[in-house]
Formats: structure tokens, C-alpha cells, sequence
């Protein structure tokens, strides 16, 4: 994260536009269910699924998880599309997330890498 700080008032800068819905789906993808205090629902429950034995159903299943999440807490983002590339065996995914931005007909992409902690 940079902090670049605003040249007039010498305070943190904010992210605007597509850069501030590109973070916001990253913090809802890669934040577990229960995680946030006071708000149990927000979130994704992809950390519990990338312990699953490797299957190409489990990237489906990751692929729908990451969808529904950005639906439920993002409402910036349309048209959302996920999909997982790399091996689940070696702990190499990349969630390839691309949405269309509300008031906008430019599609943008993020890319997550999903790995697994213990």
C-alpha cells in the first residue's frame, strides 16, 4: 500500500474511481466469514476451501464463493466474472476477477493470488 501524501494539504491521499473498488474486492475476497468484528457475514470463506483435496470442482466451487462475496458486499461492481487458474496442488492459484464498474462500460480486471496459511 502507498501512502503517497496530497501536495496541498500534506495529508494521505485517497483512492478514488476504479482503484478504490479494486482494493474493496480484495479485502472482501481475502477476508474470512467471522473476521470482522461486529459483522460476522462480510466476507468469503475461500481459505477454508483451498485446504480441500485438489479437484477441478474445488475451482469452480472458489470461483462462485469469490462471485457471490463481490455481489453481496460490493455494489459498485457489475457484471462479475472469476476465473481460477493454476494448480491446487502445488499452492498456485490466481483468482482472475474482472467486473464492470457501475456507470461505466470499460471492463477491469483484478488479479488475486490465493494461497493458503496455517
Amino acid at each position: 500500500t502507498d501512502f503517497d501524501s496530497s501536495p496541498v494539504t500534506d495529508d494521505v491521499l485517497r483512492i478514488k474511481n476504479v482503484e478504490a473498488i479494486k482494493r474493496s474486492i480484495r479485502n472482501i475476497v481475502l477476508t474470512n466469514k467471522g473476521e470482522r468484528p461486529f459483522n460476522p457475514i462480510f466476507g468469503s470463506n475461500i481459505k477454508a476451501f483451498l485446504f480441500e483435496n485438489a479437484s477441478p470442482f474445488i475451482k469452480y466451487v472458489l470461483a462462485r464463493e469469490i462471485e457471490d462475496s463481490i455481489r453481496n458486499f460490493e455494489p459498485r461492481a457489475s457484471e462479475i466474472k472469476c476465473k481460477i487458474t493454476g494448480r491446487l496442488d502445488a499452492n498456485e492459484l490466481i483468482a482472475d476477477v474482472s467486473f464492470t464498474p457501475i456507470n461505466s462500460t470499460q471492463s477491469v480486471r483484478v488479479n488475486l493470488i490465493l494461497e493458503r496459511s496455517r
